[in-house]
This record gives structure tokens, sequence and C-alpha cells, in this order.
């Protein structure tokens, strides 16, 4: 009771409502202090029979004491219910104001986990400072609003993760894709710029790129303003997550553009070097002559020969580029492709595909000899002989 007394909340409470609160509190002591009115409570409480009736002046001081004690559902249930009615501007004042401590309460339990869950913390977070602008006077708990934003700003990038580590059909991933954007276009360009948490550009678009599917990376990178220009390892990223769009939803015109990047990162990062993506980029759109020109194939002193990938063709005999090609088609990094085991036969095998490399004159009877390499005939062999002499 002294504890209560001698501490009352410094949040913006009317001076109406603390003084029902230390009248509560005080009544509370007497009943307590007193041996026959605290016997008469304690059989109350075990035959669940106890009620208070409370002038309706006297709510906020009650709704005080209930948050105070942890009891923050009671409090938002009882708080919004009186929101309903047409309540005098400081009474109202004060159930906002009781209402927003229980949700950041309940934000603080939700941190307080073992795993924290910073999805419910943002969600209770948000509550209360819509509650507080909506509801609430422009001069009520400014303090308080300004621990709830600077909260928000240090937990909404975890929640954003968590969001999009959500199954792909949860329509809450959404707000997950929009923070992201939020986040990227608040900081910039820059790998070292800080995001909040302490993580670098880097590392937090790494992490959040990889809960994207492969069209949310494509949509993401479109999306980005031109003045926000993306580091070398996101344009890797969405170069492959092309590559992934063109044989999931069968558009063969996304390798050229994956291939545009690949030449851009070749361009600039000189140190490394992107002859096997490319060669390989120029396989898939059946530009044969090229995609040996890139790997090194028919000139021992190409710079591009790569001796690994040149044994790796040779011991697997003629169809040596098409198994490095599946081989290559692994996409682990993207929540949509992740589980797909990719055969050649179902890309080459499309009619909108075979379509498509019939428009760049290509040679097709290398795309129709891929399809048959599953179960290699004779016409096969001698379609993929012309093709690797």
């Amino acid at each position: 009771y002294d504890a209560k007394i001698s501490r009352p909340p410094l949040d913006g409470f009317s001076q109406d409502a603390l003084v029902c609160r230390r009248k509560i509190l005080q009544a509370a002591c007497e009943t307590l202090v007193n041996p026959r009115t605290r016997e008469e409570y304690n059989q109350g409480l075990m035959e669940d029979a106890l009620s208070v009736e409370l002038p309706l002046e006297k709510v906020p001081g009650a709704l005080c004491l209930l948050q105070e004690s942890g009891e923050n559902e009671m409090v938002i249930e009882a708080g919004q219910s009186l929101l309903k009615e047409r309540l005098p501007k400081p009474l109202k004042q004060d159930v906002v104001l009781a209402i927003s401590l229980a949700y950041v309460d309940l934000s603080r339990d939700a941190m307080a986990l073992a795993a924290p869950d910073f999805i419910a913390a943002c969600e209770m977070l948000e509550r209360a400072l819509k509650l507080l602008q909506e509801e609430g006077a422009s001069n009520l708990a400014p303090e308080l609003r300004t621990q709830i934003d600077d909260t928000l700003e240090e937990i909404t990038p975890r929640c954003i993760l968590e969001l999009l580590a959500l199954p792909l059909d949860e329509d809450k991933r959404e707000e997950g894709l929009n923070g992201v954007r939020n986040i990227l276009w608040t900081v910039g360009g820059g790998d070292a710029m800080a995001i909040a948490g302490g993580l670098s550009r880097e590392e937090y678009m790494s992490e959040a790129l990889s809960l994207m599917t492969s069209l949310e990376q494509v949509n993401l990178f479109v999306a980005t303003p031109s003045n926000i220009p993306a580091e070398s390892f996101e344009v890797y990223g969405v170069a492959l997550a092309l590559v992934a769009q063109a044989f999931v939803a069968k558009k063969p015109h996304l390798i050229q553009q994956a291939d545009k990047l690949f030449q851009q990162l070749q361009q600039s990062k000189i140190e490394i070097d992107f002859s096997l993506e490319r060669g390989l980029c120029s396989l898939l759109i059946g530009e044969l002559d090229e995609c040996r020109s890139w790997l090194g194939l028919d000139s021992e002193s190409s710079p591009s020969r790569d001796p690994s990938i040149v044994e790796f063709v040779m011991e697997n005999s003629l169809p040596g580029l098409c198994k490095l090609l599946e081989c290559w088609l692994v996409f682990p990094r993207f929540r949509d492709t992740q589980d797909v085991q990719f055969k050649l036969g179902d890309y080459y095998d499309d009619p909108t595909v075979l379509r498509y490399l019939e428009s760049l004159e290509s040679p097709l009877a290398a795309a129709a000899a891929i399809v048959r390499i599953g179960a290699v005939k004779a016409s096969a062999i001698q379609a993929l002989s012309k093709v690797f002499p």
C-alpha cells in the first residue's frame, strides 16, 4: 500500500484519475487491515461473488490500478467498451492512456519470451500509438509516444523478417514485403549503412532476401528507385531469380534480362569471373556457340576456361553441357523453388519456350535433343553430335 501510494504513475493521468486511484487504494487497505472485513473479502473470493459498483468518474482510477497490476486484457476490453460512449474529454483521455499503457505492457511481454515475438510486440505498440493519435489529445503523454516510436524503430526490422518467414499463403506476409521496401528505400545505398539493431544493410538484406520468393526478389529490384543502387550481391541474386522465374513461369525472355545483369556484374567486378553464368544463360536460349566460347571449351588458351568445368563436361560425355546446366539450376535460395527439381525437358518441351527459341533462330535440333536426354535415342545422339563435335 505504501509503495502504491507513494509512487503514482507519471504517464499523464488527470488529477481526478489519480485522486480516484488513491481513494480505491485506501478503501482496499481499510478492507484488508480490518480482520472482519478481510474475512468477508476472502470468503467472497472463494465464492467468486465479489463485485464493486463504481461511478463513471472513478472508472479511470480503477483502470489505472488494473493496468499497474498487469490486468491488461481486462483494461483493454473495458476501456474499448467505454470509448464507444460519449465521455467527457478528460475522462476519455484517461481511458485512452490506460488502454495504451496496457498495449505497451503486452508488447513487453511478447519481447520477454524466450524467442521474442516481434510481430506481436510491434502490433501492440502500433495499436497504442494509433489510439493515442486518434483518440487522445495532441498533448497527451508525449513521452510515452516518443518511447513507443523509438521502440518501434528498433524492433520493426526484426518484425519484418518474422513476417517474411511466415508461410507463403499468409496474408500478413504482404506487410513484410512492404516493410522491406520501406527500409531499403529509407536506408538507401551503401552496404555499410546501419539498420536498427546494429545490422548493416548487406546483413539485413541478405537475411530478408533469403526469406523471399524469386518473383518477390525480382519485383523488389524492379520497384526500387534508380537513386538507390543495388549492391552486387543483390544484383547477382536477382539475376538468378530471373533464371528461376524463366523456368517456373516458362518465360525464356527473362534469361536475356538475367544475362544483362551478369554482364553488368562482369564489367563492374573485374576480379570475379561470371563466364559460367553467362555461358549457361547462352545455352538456355540455344546460343550454343556462345556457350562453348564463354566456358572456354573450344580453346585451351581461353581466359574463361575452367579445368574443373571442362573435366565435368567431358566426364558426362555428349550431354555433359546439359548435365552441367541441370546441376547449376539449383535454387535453394528462393522459397518458391527450394524444393523444385529442375529438369531441362520441363523447360525445352514447353511450346512457349520452343516458339521463343524459334524466333531467335536458335538451333532447335539441339533443343529437341536436350529434351530427350532422359532417354537418349539414336536421333538425339545424332543431333547432339552435330552440336558438340
